[in-house]
């Protein structure tokens, strides 16, 4: 959510209190098992956005930011919505001519 005020823009967010995974990974150092399961609940949230025909296209470890229940991907303002999927009602792969 933006204001526009005469010249300025103001973006306003959340207050993000427990910091983003590029702090976390500078710390500490991933195991195995907490690797697969950050990216499998990462690629569980594109799963979900892409279904919404929404493409998140600013991925990166300082938009994976911690909460205090959970953690969230932030900074949509890189998304892109295809509404032209769910018109034509094809599969992707027809769509991008990928066989």
């Amino acid at each position: 959510m933006y204001y526009k005020i005469i010249k300025n823009i103001y973006i306003i967010t959340e207050l993000i209190v427990c910091g983003d995974f590029f702090d976390y990974l500078t710390i500490h150092t991933l195991s195995e098992m907490d690797a697969m399961f950050y990216t499998v609940n990462i690629i569980l949230i594109l799963e979900y956005l892409y279904n919404q025909d929404i493409v998140y296209r600013d991925l990166k470890p300082e938009n994976i930011v911690f909460m205090e229940n959970g953690y969230k991907i932030n900074r949509f303002w890189f998304c892109q919505v295809f509404e032209i999927w769910r018109k034509n009602q094809k599969p992707y792969k027809e769509l991008l001519n990928i066989y």
